[in-house]
């Protein structure tokens, strides 16, 4: 019998396609092959994201008002596919760090709130960090002009898709650290939930030459670090139903990870977190929830490149975490490795107690960069990670896990 909580599979498959047929719809304008050391082939899909205008919108300092630590730009983005995106930019006074931390959204977050509280964290480390936004994620609250605009991104919100989204974080990036503020080219990529995923998107995209070998971009990637990943291949519609399901057991799982921020007196960091903006709220409905559901996240994973480095988190009371395709895709990878939290829901991606390793590894990750700076293959990737060289070779189940 049908779950009542599915959709019709014909209606599901509409909305939910396949990660090809998403890149078509979202105006793939080229294919570009990537091979690897053992043989596998990817396509990785590339689109029309380049920057159509940048407006700055302000810099603040950060840090003792009269002695400040270092300054705060942010900027606007439109891009060529019509939708906005916001962007901070955390430069420190003295930066300690030969690399640049990149930041995407959770699911309908915006870049402030528990996402800024990070990105300050790390900018008081000497880190300089860039946060970007979703798909219109650039305003709070609406205005006039939001509502003249909101059938426009009705009209471009299907045509969203993980890929083009990770394309055009890294598209954004390359800016600010080439033509804005000369930043490290280094970059470090995490995020939590969707921003967790466009961060495996981000190692993609900024390894990527022309077809003359040049850098596409001027970056590497030195460091993947995502938390709370979900969905690995895609959702089928007769398990739509776990979707509904898993909304239900992260708002009873949600209480304590909150009455936890309360104690550590961090609830003032969750302000600014959502928005109520019809534009926002719109694209994340239409566009980004469906592309969450697509499997364009293993799709992403098998085109990382076969050196790439990192730590990813998984959490294993969180319904959507896709435990088995997570840790089979991520086994050709000898330096990524999979963490897998016990007695985590989605929500305590908000917890304190999974940002602090986490800053303790990319602190780790500064320290190494001083030392080795693009020479990545003197990384001490079990340090920075806080495991021991054998942790990496019992869960790739493989000895090429030492090289």
């Amino acid at each position: 019998m049908r779950n009542p909580l599915n959709l019709p599979k014909k209606l599901y498959d509409t909305v939910v396609l396949t990660p090809d047929k998403r890149w078509e719809r979202s105006g793939m304008t080229e294919e570009l092959a990537v091979m690897h050391d053992d043989g596998r082939e990817s396509i990785v899909p590339l689109f029309d994201v380049g920057i159509a205008s940048v407006k700055h919108l302000g810099t603040r300092g950060y840090g003792d008002e009269r002695n400040p630590e270092g300054v705060v730009h942010t900027d606007l983005f439109l891009l060529n596919d019509g939708l906005h995106r916001l962007a901070q930019t955390w430069i420190p006074h003295d930066i300690q760090a030969q690399f640049t931390a990149t930041s995407g959204m959770a699911y309908t977050t915006m870049v402030e709130g528990y996402d800024e509280e990070r990105a300050k964290r790390l900018a008081f480390m000497g880190i300089p960090n860039i946060q970007v936004s979703a798909e219109q994620g650039d305003r709070h609250l609406p205005c006039l002009s939001d509502l003249r605009r909101l059938g426009k991104t009705a009209l471009l919100s299907p045509k969203i898709s993980l890929a083009k989204s990770s394309q055009a974080e890294t598209e954004i990036i390359a800016y600010i650290i080439n033509e804005l503020y000369m930043l490290p080219q280094l970059i470090e990529a995490h995020g939590d939930s969707r921003g967790g995923l466009t961060s495996i998107g981000r190692g993609v995209y900024s390894r990527l030459a022309m077809r003359d070998g040049t850098s596409r971009y001027n970056l590497t990637p030195l460091w993947l670090d995502p938390k709370a990943v979900v969905l690995h291949d895609r959702l089928p519609a007769d398990r739509f139903h776990e979707v509904i399901e898993w909304l239900g057991k992260e708002a009873l799982g949600s209480p304590p990870v909150i009455a936890e921020l309360a104690v550590e007196r961090s609830l003032l960091s969750l302000r600014g977190t959502t928005s109520i903006n019809p534009n926002f709220l719109l694209a994340s409905l239409i566009g980004i929830g469906p592309a969450l559901l697509s499997g364009e996240t293993g799709e992403l994973v098998g085109m990382l490149p076969d050196d790439i480095r990192g730590f990813a988190n998984g959490y294993l009371y969180d319904k959507l975490y896709d435990r088995e395709n997570w840790q089979e895709g991520l086994r050709p990878y000898p330096n990524l490795y999979l963490n897998e939290v016990d007695k985590a829901v989605h929500a305590n991606l908000l917890s304190l107690r999974g940002l602090h390793p986490q800053m303790a590894r990319l602190g780790r990750l500064a320290i190494e960069s001083r030392e080795h700076g693009a020479n990545l293959a003197g990384y001490n990737v079990p340090h920075i990670a806080g495991r021991d060289q054998w942790q990496f070779i019992v869960q790739k189940n493989t000895a090429s896990a030492a090289a």
